[in-house]
C-alpha cells in the first residue's frame, strides 16, 4: 500500500471570540468531530434538498439559488445534533483565583449568553477553526493523490458498465 506523506497537523489553539461581554474559545477538533461535521452538514443537506424542492415547486424560486440554500433550509432539522455539536467543542474562557486561563463548559440554549445572532459568530468562528482548515487543505491535497484518482476511474468505470450514470 502506497504511503500518504506531506500531511502534518497544526498544533494551533482556535482564536478567543466574544459575546455579550464573554470569552470563548473552541478546543481542539478530532476525528469524531469529523464525523459529527459531516453527519450534520449531510443532514441538513437532506432536509434542505426537500425543502428547495417544495421552493421550486410551489414558489418558483430560482433552481440554482434552490441548491445553493438547501443546506441553510435544513438547519432546522438538525438543531438537536449541531447545539449538542457546539455544547461538546464551544467553551467559556475564564481567570482562575490565580489569573490563568482555564475554560467553562456551556450551555448554549442559554439566551441571556448566547442571543440572536450570536449564532453567526459561533458559526464563523467555527469556519475558521484552524483544525477545519487543515482538515479541508488535506482533503483538497488527497482529491489529487494517485491512489484517490484511480479509485475514482474505477467506480466511474464500474458505474458505466451497470449502465448507470452518475
Amino acid at each position: 500500500m502506497e504511503k500518504l506523506s506531506g500531511f502534518s497537523p497544526i498544533l494551533v489553539e482556535a482564536e478567543p471570540f466574544e459575546i455579550e461581554g464573554r470569552t470563548y474559545q473552541f478546543r481542539r477538533l478530532g476525528v469524531g468531530d469529523t464525523f459529527k461535521i459531516i453527519n450534520i452538514v449531510k443532514s441538513a443537506a437532506v432536509w434542505g434538498h426537500n425543502e428547495a424542492t417544495i421552493a421550486l415547486r410551489d414558489f418558483s424560486v430560482n433552481k440554482s439559488m434552490a441548491w445553493l440554500i438547501a443546506p441553510l433550509l435544513g438547519i432546522p432539522e438538525v438543531e438537536v445534533l449541531l447545539m449538542d455539536f457546539l455544547e461538546l467543542v464551544l467553551r467559556e474562557v475564564y481567570r482562575d483565583e490565580d489569573g490563568k486561563p482555564d475554560f467553562r463548559d456551556i450551555d448554549i440554549r442559554d439566551f441571556t449568553k448566547f442571543p440572536m445572532g450570536s449564532e453567526l459568530t459561533i458559526i464563523t468562528q467555527l469556519a475558521l477553526h484552524p483544525d477545519l482548515g487543515s482538515f479541508f487543505t488535506t482533503l483538497q491535497t488527497l482529491k489529487s493523490h494517485p491512489a484517490v484518482e484511480n479509485l475514482v476511474k474505477s467506480l466511474q468505470k464500474t458505474s458505466t458498465d451497470t449502465g448507470k450514470t452518475e
